[in-house]
């Protein structure tokens, strides 16, 4: 499967809605086969949409329930479940607040706590903040933001408001859910927050819920050990988790021109056993505390970043992410005109991969809001820019639109033929020469081969290969600078060459 991402209003939308604006786009860009994941659409009091302030509402600023249904009949639809937190304004919080010692269980309050004994919040500082409500002090468990207010899930109240909630989304043509930070679902005070016993147990059971509407599941879970131990028995089918490891380790492997680096990840998480989300970027920054990411390729972005001034966030003295564009790191150390052919290139090693191909919409295009010179106090809202209306004409104008809908053509069309979960008996990944990847699939029915070197020339021994469906730079016994192709001995699989 090949996911693509989008805010309602990442499409400029004129005189129409912002989800109808993106409905017409998708409908001429992007084919139905290529699923959507709409990134939060509700009234929502922060956090760029994930502190909302209720499920079943969307944002009048962006359309309507019948435009979320008309999504979902083109294509799967999938939306944020986000069930951690709830944001100021929810039902939940206004009941607390109005009536803090009458209020039920649905959020974590109390009047006097040692805050040593409980964990410290991902951002930094405490997950128990202080609110002054009546003149006297409460601490309310808020694991991410000032704007989040974090809910009980064992509460009889807060469980029927999500079975609610997924019964409206199953009858709005919502084909899966992500489930946002299940990570910290359990909250006790003394022990650990993130992947606690109760965390897991959770999980489980919200798992088991989105299932039992018919939905799919896209929980929100690094692929490192102690996550797949979460899932015992994950449908092969609908049960994804993602790979946060894998936008860091592909990012390096183009900037330091190595194969090696993405061929040792990929080997080590080809056949485990999950359904595996993988994408070259997403809406938030480029996570750099996955266990699986190796102190090499930190130390590249770290000096990828340094280089162009990109913020590196930092927690509790200890790196987090980075912060900026697709587009603007593939531009560090190579010529601008480099820049769309890497982010191609990046696309299709992704899909050749196992797993499902997850990209984001403005990255894909090649939109690097960088310049527009904007300045966020949260470095992360530089990402979740929406496109202005001059740069897709510019992209209409130079055919970039034209080819991102013939590569998501053909490549949807590849991903639907290979197995989700990869088969290291079937499948291969080696390097060729210096700069050269090789992605085999099913013993070879697919390859690709790639270029990492933005100016050196790759020979290639293709007489073996099969018909070349889909290229960049790609000639006969060689590829050009950051070029690559796909072969196939399918003959099911019709040609679509790459314009130039």
């Amino acid at each position: 499967m090949i996911i693509l991402a989008s805010y309602a209003d990442s499409i400029p939308s004129g005189k129409h809605s912002s989800l109808k604006a993106l409905r017409s786009f998708l409908h001429s860009w992007v084919p139905p086969r290529v699923a959507l994941h709409l990134l939060p659409f509700y009234p929502s009091d922060g956090d760029d949409g994930f502190a909302p302030s209720d499920w079943f509402s969307v944002n009048a600023d962006l359309g309507d329930w019948s435009d979320i249904a008309d999504l979902g009949n083109d294509r799967h639809l999938i939306v944020d479940g986000i069930y951690n937190h709830v944001g100021s304004s929810h039902q939940f919080v206004r009941d607390f607040f109005a009536r803090p010692l009458e209020s039920g269980g649905q959020l974590f309050t109390m009047k006097h706590v040692s805050l040593a004994e409980y964990p410290a919040a991902p951002r930094g500082g405490s997950v128990m903040r202080p609110h002054i409500i009546n003149g006297e002090k409460w601490y309310i468990w808020q694991t991410f933001t000032a704007d989040a207010f974090d809910i009980n899930l064992e509460d009889d109240e807060v469980v029927t408001a999500i079975k609610r909630h997924l019964q409206w989304l199953k009858r709005h043509n919502v084909w899966g859910v992500r489930l946002d930070a299940p990570a910290y679902y359990g909250k006790e005070p003394g022990g650990r927050h993130r992947h606690s016993p109760k965390s897991i147990a959770l999980t489980r059971d919200m798992v088991a819920r989105v299932r039992s509407f018919g939905l799919a599941s896209i929980t929100q879970l690094d692929c490192e050990k102690r996550c797949i131990t979460y899932f015992e028995d994950p449908h092969p089918k609908t049960d994804a988790i993602i790979d946060f490891s894998y936008p860091a380790q592909l990012a390096a492997c183009l900037l330091e021109r190595d194969p090696d680096i993405i061929v040792k990840h990929l080997k080590s998480t080809w056949n485990i056993g999950h359904n595996l989300i993988r994408y070259p970027r997403s809406h938030d920054g480029i996570y750099l505390r996955s266990d699986l990411t190796p102190p090499r390729v930190i130390e590249s972005l770290i000096r990828a970043a340094a280089c162009a001034n990109f913020p590196v966030r930092v927690i509790d003295d200890r790196i987090y992410e980075i912060n900026s564009s697709l587009p603007a790191l593939l531009e560090v150390d190579t010529a601008k005109e480099n820049v769309e052919a890497r982010i191609d290139l990046a696309v299709a090693i992704t899909s050749l991969a196992s797993g499902w191909c997850y990209l984001y919409l403005p990255a894909v295009l090649g939109f690097s809001p960088e310049q527009l010179d904007l300045r966020f106090t949260d470095p992360r809202r530089l990402n979740r820019v929406p496109i202005p209306d001059a740069s897709l004409q510019n992209f209409a104008r130079i055919g970039r639109l034209q080819r991102l809908k013939h590569m998501l053509d053909l490549l949807s069309s590849v991903k639907g033929k290979l197995a989700c979960k990869g088969d290291l008996a079937a499948d291969a990944i080696h390097r060729i020469g210096a700069h050269g990847l090789c992605i085999r699939r099913e013993r070879g029915r697919y390859t690709l081969v790639a270029n990492l070197h933005d100016q050196q020339e790759l020979q290639l021994d293709d007489s073996a290969l099969g018909e070349s469906i889909f290229s960049q730079r790609y000639f006969r016994h060689g590829l050009g600078p950051l070029g690559f192709a796909i072969f196939t001995h399918d003959p099911n699989v019709r040609h679509i060459a790459r314009p130039e």
